[in-house]
């Protein structure tokens, strides 16, 4: 599965559910602003169970060929 299919997905997600996104988007902002260190924290979380997430999808979608 490519990374663009995985983006497209979340893109997807949240056009769809609208009041989802700008309730997130205020916590983040509120973060932000408030509270740097814990944005910063919750930011590489995110984005640390992404990679996690996506290097699954990768490794057990079962094309890729590790040895020989």
């Amino acid at each position: 599965m490519p990374f663009s299919m995985v983006l497209d997905g979340i893109i997807d997600f949240f056009k769809d559910h609208l009041l989802i996104t700008i309730a997130l988007a205020l916590v983040l902002l509120y973060l932000l602003f408030q509270k740097p260190k814990m944005f910063l924290l919750i930011v590489f979380l995110i984005l640390l169970f992404t990679g996690i997430l996506y290097l699954t999808t990768v490794l057990s979608s079962g094309n890729m060929t590790i040895w020989k």
